[in-house]
């Protein structure tokens, strides 16, 4: 049995899910961006697969505070009810940013070891590679 919560009548997880099976998409749309935001934009994509691979058991070197804060920012990020309305015009986002900034800087040692697990090569996913 999944201890995710519910939320809004399904699972976290499949929420999380969903988010990386926009993978082909949204990378389409990361690769025409200035490359710090491509990065950065790489770094979500990297954090949804790191909790759906923590999900499904084939990644499980990292600490489970680090899988939640993933969880828990990509959900923030893709889930349309979060602090401040992603509908109101220039402060919509920010918050989103905020998280996902926070997130990505705290969890930056165990992104980097699962990227290197994967075989991804660094420089595609941090500037400093």
């Amino acid at each position: 049995m999944s201890s995710l919560r519910l939320v809004h009548g399904h699972r976290e997880s499949d929420d999380a899910t969903a988010a990386v099976a926009q993978g082909p998409a949204l990378a389409r749309k990361i690769a025409r961006l200035p490359r710090p935001l491509r990065l950065l934009g790489k770094q979500v994509q990297l954090l949804a697969e790191l909790a759906t691979d923590y999900r499904r058991g084939h990644y499980r070197q990292v600490p489970w505070r680090t899988v939640s804060m993933a969880i828990g920012a990509v959900l923030y990020f893709f889930v349309p009810l979060d602090a401040v309305p992603d509908f109101l015009p220039a402060v919509g986002l920010v918050d989103d940013a905020a998280v996902l900034a926070y997130t990505l800087k705290a969890l930056r040692a165990d992104l980097k070891q699962y990227c290197a697990a994967k075989g991804y090569p660094l420089a595609d996913y941090f500037a400093d590679g």
